[in-house]
């Protein structure tokens, strides 16, 4: 074989190699100096050369390095030459040193793009954690207007709106309990000016009813029966009526105080008024606000009847359906346009009238919503010259409701 063909085929690697000959010779090798030497003396190893094959450690120009030993020909051929390779540790250990180098640069680029995105989200959610801190703050010292404003789909994100649909009903809890608190005050001086009212009329009751028994009396000495016996009612009505307190009252004493009123009214308008009472037996005992039906009496005495120069005709009727009370007052008289209908129930639902001349319609009517509901209000049917129909429902639960 061309010993400079194969030198250079063996140059082009960078490390060692030789082929050696049956009796260890180096017969061609890249490094020109190791030809012609024995393969002992270029490779230092522990082991004797019979035991050479594979691959062993050894050290090459006093450096350590990995010695491989392979057959380059068969065994039928009449030399038995052996490819040697020699590599350095250093330039295994360059390669691994590589390795390592890219892993750790790998390794230290993951980390710090790791700590950037936890330091990144970190923020981002203690910014917002922070922020819901704050509005809560701004709940907590009793602010309910605020609205937490915190974005997102995750877990703080869906506490926000919890928090707000939660800051939502105890506002409205709040003003359903402060609207409830108002009705009970409004509904509390409706019954104190009632009271106010009535006591104005008891300036010396004894003396007025002593004065009346007496008129009374002397009237009915003199053969006038008619006059005494609407003394007698009119001291009745103001009995009843400056006795009058928050407390309720059964339906049949409402319907006594009515009666005595319209009694009254009749021996002051004579045929131009009558009255009649249709009153359910089953309502008698049912308990009721005082006051509540007389003046709706009155109302249609003084406003539908006065005018009215005869025929005029009161009735109040009383039924008991299912577990309701039905009171209905109408009259004959000259009745209501539609546009002062409307007027009147405008004030009806004027809850926050202040006025204290409110014992009419209004009064009664605030009084029923406010104790019963608005459904319990009343309802008013008129037409002009076709009289006028007054009409409220309230629960027959009995006195239950005071």
């Amino acid at each position: 074989m061309n010993n400079n063909h194969l030198y250079d085929m063996l140059s082009q690697e960078q490390t060692p190699v030789m082929i050696i000959d049956d009796n260890h010779y180096i017969a061609v090798s890249n490094r020109k100096e190791f030809i012609g030497k024995k393969l002992d003396e270029v490779v230092d190893s522990d082991l004797p050369p019979d035991e050479w094959s594979g691959t062993f450690s050894g050290k090459v120009d006093g450096e350590e390095a990995e010695v491989l030993v392979d057959v380059l020909l068969p065994e039928i051929s009449s030399n038995k030459l052996k490819f040697v390779s020699v590599i350095p540790q250093k330039v295994i250990m360059e390669d691994a040193n590589k390795f390592l180098g890219l892993g750790l640069i790998v390794i230290i680029i993951s980390l710090v793009i790791a700590v950037l995105l936890i330091y990144f989200f970190s923020k981002l959610l203690s910014k917002r954690i922070l922020r819901l801190g704050e509005q809560i703050d701004t709940v907590s010292e009793g602010d309910l207007n605020v609205y937490i404003q915190v974005d997102g789909e995750d877990e703080i994100g869906l506490l926000s709106y919890q928090l707000n649909y939660m800051i939502r009903n105890i506002r409205e809890l709040i003003e359903e309990v402060d609207k409830a608190h108002r009705k009970n005050n409004i509904l509390e001086k409706r019954q104190q000016e009632i009271k106010l009212k009535m006591m104005a009329s008891q300036i010396n009751p004894h003396f007025l009813f002593n004065a009346l028994e007496s008129i009374r009396m002397k009237a009915h000495m003199k053969g006038e029966k008619e006059i005494a016996g609407v003394v007698k009612l009119l001291g009745k009505l103001m009995r009843k009526s400056i006795s009058v307190t928050g407390e309720m009252v059964t339906l049949q004493n409402e319907i006594d105080l009515v009666r005595c009123y319209l009694e009254i009214q009749k021996f002051r308008y004579d045929d131009r008024l009558t009255y009649s009472l249709n009153i359910d037996p089953l309502s008698e005992e049912l308990y009721i606000h005082p006051l509540i039906i007389q003046p709706l009496v009155e109302n249609a005495v003084l406003h539908g009847i006065e005018d009215k120069s005869q025929g005029g005709q009161v009735e109040i009727t009383t039924k008991v359906i299912g577990e309701e009370l039905h009171v209905l007052v109408s009259d004959n008289g000259v009745g209501i346009d539609e546009e002062k209908l409307q007027l009147i129930n405008k004030a009806l639902e004027n809850i926050e009238d202040t006025r204290e001349n409110r014992i009419g319609l209004v009064n009664v009517h605030q009084r029923l919503i406010l104790t019963f509901g608005k459904k319990s209000g009343l309802t008013i049917k008129s037409q002009p010259n076709s009289g006028t129909e007054v009409l409220f429902v309230i629960p027959a639960r009995g006195k239950e409701h005071v």
